[in-house]
């Protein structure tokens, strides 16, 4: 699974216009999230691995292009503990958690600095 990063200007309709355009174009966006920044917003969308170079040829011709891009891990919504069990293994491993949102089914997508080390720590 794989984090991308859009940078969103602040116009009525920006966020619809880039989830018409992933789906219009068969993307299959697992999770998202959108806030505010100066000026627009960020939204976080994650998608297969496998779908990444389209998603990245897709926003670099229609929104302006992929601010950044990370491998990231889906942790299931019935994780024993839940996101407190899951920040404090993480911690305790000495990862850092440099990105987390849920999905529309509960599921929680983290992006780590070592993503073999999470999942081994989370058993997943």
């Amino acid at each position: 699974m794989m984090d991308v990063v859009v940078l969103l200007d602040g116009k009525i309709g920006r966020s619809a216009e880039l989830f018409d355009l992933l789906e219009g174009a068969g993307i299959d966006v697992k999770a998202s999230c959108v806030f505010p920044r100066l000026g627009g917003r960020v939204a976080h969308i994650a998608v297969d691995r496998e779908q990444y170079d389209a998603v990245e040829d897709l926003l670099t011709e229609r929104m302006g292009g992929v601010a950044d891009q990370r491998p990231c891990i889906v942790v299931p919504p019935d994780y024993p503990g839940g996101m407190g069990a899951v920040a404090r293994k993480i911690a305790e491993a000495q990862i850092v958690m440099s990105v987390s949102y849920y999905g529309e089914n509960g599921e929680l997508v983290l992006a780590t600095s070592d993503g073999t080390k999470t999942r081994e720590v989370l058993s997943l």
